[in-house]
């Protein structure tokens, strides 16, 4: 009887720990879909504010790709057993329209948005992957993801100094 209880306060514990892990783990990923966000409304808005193609159809898939991570973030999230929470303080791309209706917004200003925007996310993810706490396929998908979002910068950046 006695084994039995050691064993089930051994569960206990490391059932507590698992929670605190998998919690740490959702509130990173949370902040990473946040950011993303932020990332993707200031794609959508430059793509429909260019007017130059290329530079269009480069922020349409830099859209595309942030709204890729973002399901992907919400997927592990679901597999953790939790569900994604919606932040308040990131525009819809209704908000957004409706700016870039009222402003004249030149392309450099539009490009320098993407970037910082883009800084940010770069900033939130290499936050994710400080120390051990996420591990595993997780922290190899943040990897590849945050590749791609380092690649997206570096071509708008190459982009940029062309134009200049």
């Amino acid at each position: 009887m006695f084994r039995k209880q050691r064993i089930g306060k051994i569960e206990d514990i490391i059932n507590k720990d698992m929670d605190n892990i998998n919690n740490a783990i959702i509130k990173k990923l949370n902040h990473l879909i946040t950011t993303s966000s932020y990332s993707q409304n200031n794609y959508t808005n430059a793509a429909e504010n260019v007017k130059n193609e290329a530079l269009k159809k480069s922020f349409q898939q830099y859209a595309k790709e942030r709204a890729l991570d973002i399901s992907e973030l919400k997927l592990i999230i679901k597999s953790l057993g939790s569900f994604h929470e919606e932040d308040v303080g990131v525009p819809n791309n209704k908000e957004m329209k409706i700016r870039s209706a009222f402003i004249d917004i030149d392309e450099n200003s539009l490009i320098n948005k993407c970037v910082l925007s883009d800084d940010d996310v770069i900033d939130a993810y290499n936050e994710a992957l400080s120390g051990n706490a996420i591990f595993g396929s997780i922290r190899d998908i943040l990897i590849y993801q945050l590749s791609g979002i380092k690649n997206a910068i570096k071509d708008i950046r190459i982009y940029s100094r062309k134009v200049s």
